[in-house]
């Protein structure tokens, strides 16, 4: 799960699940398939934080928003990994391996299969 903060709004999305009709506007508006847009993110791309954006705004309720409407000083968006506990979690860029901000690690690691 992400929380996503812009401009003072906060947004949760589950970076777990995609619909189909998600995807394909996402495809249609950003020119963005599923993959490109978690490489993007990573990558801090404007392109791809635009879309995660108007993707969470869709799915908090405004299913009318234009993805051209959409615009944030990208200094204001701070993202958060979230466990199931709704604690935040950070991740090891060799190993992927999640931990929460105090160190301790996240179990079941959800990067790891059982």
């Amino acid at each position: 799960m992400l929380r996503l903060t812009v401009e003072g709004q906060t947004y949760q999305f589950d970076d777990g699940r995609m619909l189909n009709t998600e995807a394909i506007a996402l495809k249609k508006a950003a020119k963005l398939g599923a993959q490109e847009l978690w490489q993007g993110v990573t990558a801090f791309d404007a392109e791809a934080l635009t879309a995660l954006v108007w993707l969470a705004r869709r799915r908090a309720g405004e299913t009318d928003l234009r993805y051209s409407a959409v615009e944030f000083d990208l200094g204001t968006l701070d993202m958060a990994e979230l466990d199931d506990a709704g604690r935040v979690v950070t991740r090891d860029k060799a190993s992927g391996a999640a931990t929460h901000l105090d160190g301790e690690p996240v179990e079941p690691d959800p990067t790891r299969a059982p």
